[in-house]
């Protein structure tokens, strides 16, 4: 396993348990010692995915989850670490190709599963 391998992994558990913190370059390089844009290129080398689009996807599936929990998507939104609602809106339509209302009625039409829900 190559330091590159451990780096990427550390990330990807920091990320999975921080999921609502600020996960901005600046702030991982802060928690790794390491030069943001190196992680940023390491991690992109290692994954054929930029570490932003890990973290989006991250965010909204973990929204996704929340969802069932019939929670306001609002909160459901700072929870998985958006600043303000208008990002979490175009995130979660540009990644899940509906808005996020739309796919939190379906949820629950469905009786709280996502199964069904694309």
């Amino acid at each position: 396993i190559t330091r590159q391998d451990t780096l990427v992994c550390e990330l990807v558990n920091y990320i999975n348990l921080h999921i609502g913190e600020d996960l901005s370059l600046k702030a991982l390089g802060r928690i790794t010692n390491y030069n943001p844009t190196y992680l940023s290129r390491t991690f992109k080398n290692m994954t054929h995915s930029p570490l932003k689009v890990y973290i989006d996807e991250k965010r909204i599936s973990t929204a996704k989850l929340l969802m069932a929990r019939d929670l306001p998507l609002a909160e459901i939104a700072a929870q998985v670490g958006f600043q303000n609602y208008s990002t979490f809106y175009n995130t979660f339509k540009r990644l899940a190709g509906r808005s996020p209302e739309n796919y939190a009625q379906e949820v629950r039409r469905l009786g709280g599963g996502q199964e069904g829900v694309v």
